[in-house]
């Protein structure tokens, strides 16, 4: 019985901070790291330029992997904090997160209270719209001079 009565309460522990990695239908959140101070006391610094998220499959389970651009500081303490850059996830859920990958997403690091509440939050992809892909394309820039016709018929 008391086994049972663990698993139902909750542990009122502290604030966490979770992975959001999201579309405009849907979102996944895995939870990085567990927190023992208030949200206040910590100073998450985020690198832009090379944020990389990439889902390894394993056997049993599946792994989410991030590039080293997260640092984690307690203020109160001036102690730098190591964050893991990989977690566990389900099997199932590899190919959902691989299809939020391939599309247009956001990549967004949360604090949440130990009461569920999102208290902060950090960008490290913010969403970008096709609109503001203006320097991006698929292939080479298009010319303005048309290419003279090549003479492939005569040798």
């Amino acid at each position: 019985m008391y086994i049972l009565y663990r698993k139902c309460k909750s542990n009122a522990t502290g604030p966490h901070l979770y992975l959001e990695i999201g579309t405009k239908e849907t979102a996944y959140r895995v939870k990085i790291a567990e927190l023992r101070y208030a949200v206040s006391n910590y100073k998450l610094t985020v690198n832009q330029n090379v944020v990389q998220v990439t889902v390894v499959q394993k056997y049993l389970y599946a792994l989410l992997r991030w590039s080293d651009v997260l640092t984690l500081q307690n203020k109160l303490l001036a102690l730098p904090l190591d964050l893991p850059l990989e977690v566990k996830i389900p099997p199932w859920r590899c190919y959902t997160i691989q299809a939020l990958l391939a599309t247009n997403h956001y990549i967004a690091i949360q604090f949440v209270s130990a009461s569920g509440k999102i208290t902060d939050v950090a960008v490290p992809k913010p969403w970008r719209s096709d609109a503001d892909r203006v320097g991006c394309s698929a292939g080479p820039p298009a010319r303005s001079d048309p290419l003279p016709a090549s003479s492939a018929g005569k040798r």
